[in-house]
């Protein structure tokens, strides 16, 4: 079981109805599409992807959904780690019929419901750590059931497919509307980096946009601009005293549009220049 290139067609084709395959690149990969269903998990690493003409900046704990058929291309920057999940339609109707298992039934509409989601836009997830380390030991276990074919290795397979996508499904179910209240400013924390704007979150709360920003004032006793530019700077410093990333990964990894933009504002919020703010930081401790 693999995806062999098809270069009449331009796209992979996968040989049997679902493969596993972890590899490391420091290569960005063209444009191509697939016959499959892919789900990219990173472990470690930056990258960013674009799927039928969309950006998405994937770090470790992200699993970012392709369906099948769509454009896609990716950059490391500059290195990164990551799963190929290949699934083919086949796999979701082989392991739903097979009547072996009451489990089996009982996932069925939330399936259903996984590929509206992805159909819908949600593409890109991002893990809580607890959620992450569940993640990755299930896509070891079946890497390495992949690799030795022992006996039941196929049914071990499965069975971890089916839970790693259960925890994608609850992962996505559970995100699919904020509340206006604290875990909605945790959100916007944990996501800050992202292209992410008051109409989205708004949407996602299932406010207009002016019902958004009255309501969000009210909560964070600030804008949203105000509060996601206060997200991006704190960020921006913990890197900064942390990480020995350069400047320009900080700016990237933090949610700023430019380099002027970033130095502005951390030195309106920290009085001094980044550089300076860490020499300062560090002859104090």
């Amino acid at each position: 079981m693999e995806a062999v290139y098809n270069k009449e067609k331009k796209r992979f084709d996968l040989v049997g109805d679902y493969f596993l395959r972890a590899t490391t690149s420091e290569n960005p990969c063209s444009a191509h599409t697939h016959d499959y269903i892919e789900l990219v998990y990173h472990f470690s690493g930056t990258a960013v992807h674009s799927v039928d003409g969309v950006q998405y900046t994937v770090r470790r704990g992200d699993m970012l959904i392709i369906d099948r058929g769509c454009e896609h291309s990716f950059c490391p920057k500059p290195r990164v780690r990551y799963c190929d999940i290949m699934l083919r339609p086949e796999f979701f109707d082989k392991s739903l019929s097979n009547g072996e298992s009451i489990v089996s039934f009982l996932t069925l509409s939330e399936f259903r419901e996984f590929a509206t989601e992805i159909r819908g836009g949600r593409r890109l997830i991002h893990f809580s750590h607890e959620d992450g380390r569940s993640v990755e030991a299930l896509i070891r276990l079946t890497i390495d059931e992949q690799r030795v074919e022992l006996g039941a290795s196929e049914g071990m397979r499965r069975s971890a497919l089916n839970m790693l996508l259960t925890l994608i499904f609850r992962n996505m179910r559970s995100h699919s509307r904020l509340e206006m209240n604290s875990e909605l400013l945790g959100y916007i924390r944990e996501n800050c980096a992202e292209k992410i704007s008051a109409t989205l979150i708004a949407d996602r709360c299932g406010y207009t946009a002016e019902h958004f920003s009255r309501k969000f004032r009210t909560l964070a006793k600030m804008t949203f601009i105000e509060y996601l530019s206060e997200c991006r700077l704190l960020r921006a410093r913990e890197l900064l005293l942390n990480t020995h990333k350069t400047l320009d990964v900080i700016i990237e990894e933090s949610g700023f549009s430019s380099r002027g933009e970033f130095f502005r504002k951390f030195r309106e919020k920290f009085g001094e220049t980044p550089l300076k703010f860490k020499k300062s930081q560090k002859s104090v401790l």
